[in-house]
């Protein structure tokens, strides 16, 4: 599923590892032609067509090697496709990534010669692995790659400083997380009431015979069946909130009444009230994802108090429907439809927008 909660950096972390277009209207795509207009800009800073296309096309290539070619003719809600959805949606990041760029000096981000070095051979690398369908569409060279780059360094460097001044904490409760053995009995949405009575009844036998044993795991072996562990917390939103809301009061060896849940019915033992390692890595995560959180609704002020144009007429001329940044072989692998990849609103950000973790980002800055 394609989602997102974060809607900054949209652009930067796209990987370089990876991959003629006709425009419509009076103008056609030409990047030699309008490569150097202004596409945005942001109280007088601005972002060239190359910039702008350059990063759309790294967008694309990570959307198309996932989910297939076809993605951006499929409809979402209303009358969007999901190339008009994301186009909106880097609109507003290259937006932000701008305004940021602009208060570089605020935070005094510079980069250092060991940072422009590394940057360099990062470029040299891109350069040697970029696609023919690739360097058609965005026709790179080392100069503006390596400018890329920077303004991708800079961007999370000023995320971090930006981070730091919301002086995030998490605490050790928030970020605790419960280790635990569980058997779950299945029950379809659309069972009968007597199948739910029935996984109800077994699984209320399986509770009686583990107080007794003092083991889930060794009574759900005698009855044949199968137990599983699990580690969460409260910041697990995958895990049903009935769930957790039994497990977190759980002392260690205690085993829970069975829980009713959309899924079926559970029984759970506590092996640990807390599990050190996991509580230490979600409370890392959770600070990270305040610092974004708060980095995100920084630079978005920054954009609303700022002077924006667009030249949507060159905007338009980015198209991805039948421009394929993959070989052709490559690009007919995948077809997965919206319903599928989305499922919800189509966001991107420095988690999601590339679909991958990877890249750097100033959530991975932002965590240190």
């Amino acid at each position: 599923m394609i989602k997102g909660k974060k809607i900054a950096v949209v652009l930067m972390t796209a990987t370089l590892s990876i991959a003629m277009l006709a425009g419509c209207g009076s103008k056609k795509f030409d990047l030699e032609k309008y490569g150097e207009k202004a596409v945005i800009t942001v109280d007088g800073e601005s972002v060239s067509f190359w910039d702008a296309n350059f990063q759309a096309r790294l967008l694309q290539t990570q959307y198309e090697s996932m989910y297939g070619t076809d993605i951006w003719t499929q409809k979402l809600q209303g009358e969007d496709t999901f190339e008009t959805s994301m186009k909106s949606v880097l609109l507003d990041g290259l937006k932000i990534n701008q305004a940021t760029l602009n208060h570089a000096k605020d935070y005094k981000v510079e980069l250092t010669e060991e940072e422009k070095k590394s940057i360099e051979e990062q470029a040299d690398l891109f350069l040697e692995q970029v696609t023919d369908e690739f360097k058609a569409l965005t026709n790179p060279d080392k100069e503006k790659v390596e400018s890329y780059l920077e303004d991708t360094l800079t961007i999370q460097k000023v995320a971090s400083e930006v981070a730091k001044e919301g002086n995030i904490t998490v605490s050790d409760e928030e970020a605790r997380q419960v280790k635990v053995n569980y058997v779950v009995f299945k029950v379809e949405s659309d069972a009968t009431d007597k199948a739910k009575t029935k996984a109800k009844q077994q699984a209320t036998k399986l509770m009686n015979h583990a107080k007794d044993t003092k083991s889930l795991a060794q009574s759900a072996k005698a009855l044949k069946l199968d137990v599983n562990e699990a580690t969460y917390g409260k910041n697990n939103d995958q895990i049903p909130q009935e769930i957790v809301t039994e497990s977190m009061v759980l002392k260690k060896g205690e085993i829970t009444k069975p829980i009713k849940t959309d899924y079926g019915y559970y029984v759970i033992q506590c092996m640990e009230e807390t599990d050190k390692d996991a509580t230490k890595t979600a409370k890392e995560e959770l600070v990270s994802e305040k610092q974004m959180e708060y980095y995100n609704t920084t630079s978005q002020k920054w954009v609303s108090e700022s002077d924006v144009k667009v030249d949507e007429e060159l905007w338009d001329l980015i198209k991805f429907e039948n421009n394929s940044t993959l070989p052709k072989a490559e690009s007919t692998e995948n077809t997965t439809s919206v319903e599928s990849t989305t499922g919800q609103e189509s966001t991107t950000s420095a988690e999601s927008t590339t679909g991958q973790e990877s890249a750097t980002s100033a959530e991975s800055t932002t965590a240190q």
